[in-house]
């Protein structure tokens, strides 16, 4: 069960980050857009329809991710010890979590017509959960061994 339920974590995490990534250049796109006076209504539709499943991928990865916690009983090792790899992870993970929450509020913005951030401002901002992705898998590899994890 243990190596269906990693199955399963992976597959909605691969899901939860493409969005992650993609968002965020659609705000690139419509603040490019809103300089050159393009229309840009259509990307409106399309940043809510990602941020919908981007917000299920991120539900089921988050989801899984716990079952999968539980089912190896790592869940018990890290209450016992906070220093341990998967507390530092998990760290990361919530911070993956508020940016997917900030990117809703750009959302809200967008919708609006009130997003006042440049196209430059996204690019950068696009590069964050990448970032972030980094430690998330470093610590997901090398679990005991890593660096400051003991």
């Amino acid at each position: 069960m243990y190596y269906w339920l990693k199955v399963i974590h992976l597959f909605f995490i691969i899901g939860w980050m493409a969005t992650l990534f993609y968002l965020p250049r659609i705000f690139v796109h419509f603040q490019r857009g809103k300089e050159q006076n393009a229309n840009v209504e259509y990307l409106k539709v399309m940043a809510s329809k990602l941020f919908a499943f981007m917000s299920i991928m991120g539900f089921l990865a988050i989801g899984s991710g716990l079952c999968l916690a539980i089912e190896s009983g790592m869940l018990l090792k890290v209450a016992g010890n906070p220093f341990k790899w998967l507390f530092i992870k998990m760290i990361f993970v919530f911070c993956l979590i508020l940016y997917h929450i900030s990117c809703y509020f750009f959302l809200v913005k967008m919708k609006k017509d009130e997003l006042s951030q440049t196209h430059i401002f996204f690019r950068f901002y696009n590069e964050l959960p990448t970032l972030l992705m980094i430690p998330i898998l470093y610590y997901a590899v090398f679990k005991s061994m890593a660096v400051f994890a003991n």
